[in-house]
Formats: C-alpha cells, structure tokens, sequence
C-alpha cells in the first residue's frame, strides 16, 4: 500500500496542478518546424524561410523570424501554453567528453561545472554551456564519463529574443545532434550498448555523431564548402569520397577514444539512398528520410523532469518548467474562482428576486384573505369568545380566593389597632400582590403597622415606601403598604 499511495497522490496533484504541454521548435538555414504532441501523435508544421534570414546556425533577421513565429503559432494548437523545446544547428555548438574520478560522484554538480568549463574553447563570460552523464555501462566504482557542450551566448540570446517577441515559452535549448540521438533511440532505430554512427545530410552540410547506448558521445558539421566543384555545385563523387573520408576518420577517432569498431551506419536525408548504401555496401546501413526523423520531433519528446540532459538556455530548464507550471495552476484556479463567485452570485441574486416575489404573492393573499366579509366576523367572534372566556376565569378566581380574602383582611385589621384607619383594601387574587391605603395618627405609628404586618408568619414582602408617607391634617399622616400572602402558611 505504502507504493500505491505516491502514486495516486502524484496523479491528483497532476489534476489540480497540471504540467504545461511540452513542444518542439526547430530552427535552421532553411526553415523552421514546430511539433506538437496530442497524446501519441505528433502535430507538425513547417515555414520555409527565405535565404540569409537564419545564416550558419546565426540569426541574422531578427524581425523576419518573429513574424514568422508568430504566424507559426497562431496555428499552434496549445498555442501559448505550450513550452517550447528549442533545438538549433549543431554547427555552432561544440562539444567535449569529460572524464571524472568516482570519488566526484558525491560532489558531482560542482566538480563536473568546474572541469566542463575548464575544456571550453571559447572565453570566459561569451558562453553558454551545461553537461549530461554518459552511461556507457560501465561497472560501480568506474571513472564517471560527462558530455560537456558550449555555445556562443550571442546564438542563444538572439533566437531566445525572437521567441520572447513571438510569444512563446521557452524551456530548454538543445542542438539537432541531441534531439536526434534521442529520437532515433525512442523510434529504436539504435540499440543499447551498441555505437552508431550517425550523419545528417542537409542543404547546409552534414553533422556526423557517434551515439553509444542512444546517448550522444560525439558530433563535428562538415560544410559543402569543402567538397565545392569548379562550378559551385558538389558533384556525387566528390560528395560520396567526402562522406567516405569523413566516416572513416570518425571511425578512427572512436576506435582511439573509446574501442571498438563502429559497424553500423545511420543516415538522415531527403535522397540518394541507393547510392550511398552502395558506397558502404560492407557496413550495416540505416538509410532514413529527413521528413520522418527531424530534431524538432526529438526536442519535443525531452523529459523535463527526467534525468539532467543539456539545457543551453542559460537557466535550468526544471525552474523554467516549475515557473510556467505555478503560472499555469494559478491562471486556472483563477478561473475556476472567478466562475465560482459569478455563480454564487447569479444564485444570491435568483434566491433573493425568488423569495421577493415569494413574499409579495403572500402579502396579496392575506390581503384579500382578511378583506373577505366571512374572515372579519370570525375574526369579531373569536374576540367576544375571548372577552368571555376571560370573565369566566376572573369570576371563577374570585369564588375561590374569596373565602382566604376575607382572612387576610380580618388579621389585617386587627393588626391596625385604633391608630390605624385603613381606607382602601385591594387585592386582584390571592396570589398576586396586596395594596393598603390607610391613615396613622403619626409616622411612627404607620412604621409600627408596617413592622406588625413584617412579623407576621402569613405575611411576606411587606413594603413600606417612605416616599408614600404624606402628611394629613391634625398631625396624621396617610400610607402605604405592599405585601403578599404566604399560600403554605395560610390555610383555611
């Protein structure tokens, strides 16, 4: 279960935070290529770009190119959302195997960044460059093998630029040389642990590498300008005793370098199969079209999480990805927001016209309901009833609270004595209560009565307000007093 759970978890963060689409973007002499990937097919689009808007690897029209990607991308069907693979001419970018002690592989970042750029055949601060392991499946403790590549900050800088200007969202920029060995790899057309050799043919020339394990070990460009006839045209027998010459010293060179003999031939071209598997009749000869095996489908199958593979962008390429994932999750939970409160608030506003209209139909309907001639009497009839009933209840109380009433007004009474005069007695029932207006001789003389109504057992509450103490004529005065009857302790 503990295996299942990752799993499943990586799977629902990819839902709610999904990957940006990754694409392919080609870029030479002589054209440009855009791949895209809808599941397992790839969507290719192709501009043939005019002569000397993109020279030796260079671009040299900025504001032509950026036209053109545009118009490239305004067909795109991930259109912007997509990062872009860019992968360029090999013939500007070189490239050096670097070998490290085993004991670099627990430091391996900075001791392979410090001898990479050590080998670099341009000067400090002018390139660009970044490196990938070589598995040569060698056995544990072996020398660690790295592949470094460089270029020229100004190739890079001008088609980022143009890109930036177009609109797209680069992540990564390799060469044709590694997005081919990758692609011939992934279509099988190399082998594990097997050397290849590996040329391209082009309208510009043709780039020759050496892929051992489907993993790029060596490239160089060989330009026409080298095999060029009296007439400015390459004839096929200058050309097939180039390729020849070529092939051979590459050969010798990865005998020298590595061991071994490559046997097997890979070539990439739009013609001339028949006569160049006659001129290597005793090697094993692959012979590829270049409509089916083109870099762009190779940058478009790099993993971005996968495994370090050269990025020469400058930036890591895993950043540039988490930085257009983050800016991806955020624009879709930002919709997927902005939707949610647009219809809570259609529903407050419906909820709120609803119950409006639900109050105004109840309004009328008790209109006309208490309007109705029927509806006023029985609403007279049931205020008599009430009217009655309420009589009923009073008389029925005073039957029965009459006999203890007249109990209380006997003690009271006699607890007066001659000084007091009681002139108003009144009590509503038994147990609410009891008011007594009465006349002292003096005010001692009602404090007196007051404290002798206190002391008796019957009596609770008693209340004297000395604000209800007023003077009479003769010296008397008239009172007040307030009490209730103890029901326990006054019994018939």
């Amino acid at each position: 279960m503990n295996k299942i759970y990752p799993l499943r978890f990586r799977s629902l963060l990819n839902k709610i935070y999904p990957q940006p689409p990754i694409g392919g973007l080609e870029i030479n002499d002589s054209a440009v290529r855009l791949v895209e990937f809808k599941k397992d097919n790839p969507d290719i689009r192709a501009y043939r770009l005019p002569p000397g808007m993109v020279a030796n690897g260079r671009v040299k029209d900025k504001a032509g190119l950026i036209t053109v990607l545009k118009e490239l991308i305004g067909t795109s069907r991930g259109g912007r959302k997509t990062g872009f693979v860019l992968t360029i001419p090999s013939s500007n970018v070189f490239v050096q195997t670097v070998n490290l002690p085993p004991l670099a592989a627990h430091n391996l970042e900075e001791a392979a960044g410090l001898n990479v750029q050590m080998v670099s055949p341009l000067r400090q601060g002018e390139f660009y460059y970044d490196w990938q392991r070589v598995n040569r499946g060698e056995a544990a403790g072996s020398p660690i093998e790295l592949l470094g590549a460089f270029v020229s900050r100004e190739v890079v800088n001008d088609f980022s630029h143009c890109l930036q200007e177009a609109g797209l969202s680069l992540v990564a920029v390799e060469f044709a040389s590694l997005s081919l060995a990758r692609l011939l790899a992934r279509k099988k057309f190399t082998e594990p642990l097997k050397p290849y050799l590996v040329a391209e043919i082009r309208p510009e020339g043709t780039t020759f590498m050496l892929v051992f394990n489907s993993q790029l070990l060596f490239h160089s460009f060989h330009s026409w300008g080298n095999v060029l006839g009296g007439e400015g045209a390459v004839g096929l027998a200058d050309f097939l005793a180039d390729l020849t010459e070529e092939i051979n010293n590459i050969s010798n060179f990865y005998l020298a370098h590595w061991g071994g003999v490559v046997n097997d031939l890979v070539f990439i071209s739009s013609g001339l199969e028949n006569e160049v598997k006659a001129a290597f009749k005793d090697k094993f000869v692959i012979f590829l079209k270049s409509e089916e095996v083109m870099p762009a489908l190779g940058a478009a199958t790099r993993s971005i999480l996968g495994e370090k593979e050269i990025n020469l962008l400058g930036t890591s390429s895993l950043d540039i990805f988490k930085q257009n994932r983050a800016l991806t999750f955020v624009a879709l939970w930002r919709t997927v927001l902005v939707a949610t409160l647009g219809f809570l608030l259609l529903l407050a506003l419906g909820s709120d016209l609803f119950l409006r209209q639900l109050v105004k139909s109840a309004i009328e309907v008790n209109a006309l309901t208490l309007n109705e001639p029927g509806h006023k009497e029985l609403l007279a009839l049931k205020g008599e009833a009430a009217k009655f009933n309420e009589l009923v209840s009073l008389v029925k109380g005073a039957r029965q609270a009459k006999p203890q009433i007249g109990r209380v007004a006997g003690l009271v009474n006699n607890l007066a004595g001659v000084e007091i005069r009681i002139t108003r007695f009144y009590v509503t029932s038994i147990d609410a209560p009891i008011t007594i207006n009465g006349v002292a001789a003096n005010e001692q003389a009602a404090i007196a009565f007051k404290n002798r109504l206190a002391g008796e057992k019957s009596f609770t509450l008693v209340d004297l307000p000395i604000s209800g103490i007023e003077p009479e004529t003769g010296g008397q005065v008239s009172f007040t007093v307030h009490f209730q009857v103890l029901k326990a302790n006054f019994q018939e």
